[in-house]
């Protein structure tokens, strides 16, 4: 993945920086970034690598989710990016590849059984979780085809 976390809300971490009484220069100094990279997650603008919501999470010493609007039915990446985890950290505790954990979350392959454990438990949640979530991402492609092939008419 090389953007930010897709469901990062920029609101929760500045009310939460308020409520810290803490500077964007800080928080930047404690995550690693400019202050302006703080302002523009703060606005939107820019969404954090899962690195730095970890970096945040550890700042205000609250669980990576409180920054990031959660679903009842979660995707594979949006499992990751909850527990603020990057593709190849995932890889390591699966032992898998970084392209296999991708394609996972794409919808385009299928965990391997002895993959699923790994990243059930990676992710904090069940094997039937994961496999819902994983049905999900392979809706989520199969959608986008559709919608291209539609298009392509």
């Amino acid at each position: 993945m090389r953007g930010g976390v897709s469901r990062f809300v920029g609101t929760r971490l500045r009310s939460m920086r308020m409520r810290a009484r803490a500077s964007a220069g800080e928080v930047a100094r404690a995550t690693g970034v400019s202050e302006s990279t703080v302002r523009k997650w703060e606005s939107g603008a820019v969404k954090p690598r899962p690195q730095h919501l970890s970096a945040l999470a550890k700042v205000f010493d609250v669980p990576a989710v409180d920054f990031v609007q959660t679903t009842a039915t979660p995707t594979m990446q949006e499992l990751r990016e909850r527990c603020a985890l990057t593709q190849e950290e995932v890889a390591a505790r699966a032992g898998v590849s970084t392209s296999t954990v991708a394609a996972i979350e794409s919808g385009s392959q299928q965990p391997s059984a002895d993959a699923r454990g790994s990243l059930a438990e990676s992710y904090g949640v069940g094997v039937e979780a994961l496999d819902d979530a994983w049905r999900r991402s392979a809706d989520k492609l199969e959608a986008r085809g559709r919608a291209v092939r539609h298009t392509n008419r």
